[in-house]
């Protein structure tokens, strides 16, 4: 029994550990450590090793995102200075590209 509820303390204590880690830029990272470590004392069932499976899932999602974001980003920027090869800044084109790259880095965060 008591060792049952040390190991729900423990259980906790991580998860509280995940939330505070999933602020920071090594959260995926930290996310799967907490998993590896479920793993070691609970089965692949159980609720708690279900949601930390969903937590990273979703950061890794989120990473997959996040980089083509970037990549979108970077390409916005590489066309706007072909355009301004051959344009000047007041040319449609290029007024449209630096709206699309504005709006690419709003949605950064």
């Amino acid at each position: 029994m008591i060792m049952r509820i040390a190991t729900l303390l423990g259980l906790l204590l991580g998860l509280q550990a995940n939330a505070a880690a999933a602020s920071g830029s090594d959260s995926l990272e930290a996310a799967r450590r907490r998993l590896e470590q479920l793993r070691a004392t609970c089965r692949e069932n159980h609720p708690e090793v279900k949601r930390q499976k969903e937590l990273v899932a979703e950061l890794e999602l989120r990473q997959r995102l996040q980089a083509r974001a970037n990549v979108e980003l970077e390409l916005a920027r590489a066309r706007l200075a072909g355009l301004r090869k051959t344009c000047k800044e007041k040319h449609p084109a290029v007024q449209a590209q630096l709206r699309k790259i504005e709006e690419l880095e709003k949605q950064q965060p």
